[in-house]
């Protein structure tokens, strides 16, 4: 969790971290053929002077791991910055991005105060 902006801000963003962990395991013999991970962010608005907190962009795929039998297969990854205050950039962290990463590439209204985020898109708003 890191919490952005400055100190005394009445809005600031929270980003969190989550890891989401996986194993797949083979239907003939019962043993773990992949495992990996997928780091998630999410974007929530901090509003101090009310006491509210807000999602305001969720289930970002920020790094995906994978692993068969015991070595790493492939790990992919996208770069999250707030370049101004209420604006994420999402950019390629590595090359060869499946297309649910490749989707969230782009600028996205983060401030709570747009009914959708500045990139057409699914995401976040």
């Amino acid at each position: 969790m890191k919490l952005l902006g400055k100190r005394g801000e009445a809005n600031r963003l929270l980003w969190v971290e989550l890891v989401d962990a996986f194993t797949t395991v083979s239907s003939e013999d019962y043993t773990e053929v992949k495992r990996g991970s997928t780091h998630l962010g999410f974007v929530f608005r901090v509003d101090g002077a009310k006491g509210e907190i807000r999602c305001v962009a969720d289930d970002i795929p920020l790094r995906t791991t994978r692993w068969e039998k015991g070595a790493e297969e492939k790990t992919w990854s996208l770069k999250v910055s707030f370049p101004g205050s209420g604006v994420m950039k999402i950019e390629p962290g590595s090359e060869d991005l499946p297309s649910k990463m490749q989707e969230w590439l782009g600028v996205y209204d983060v401030s709570g105060k747009a009914s959708a985020p500045l990139k057409e898109s699914n995401h976040g708003g």
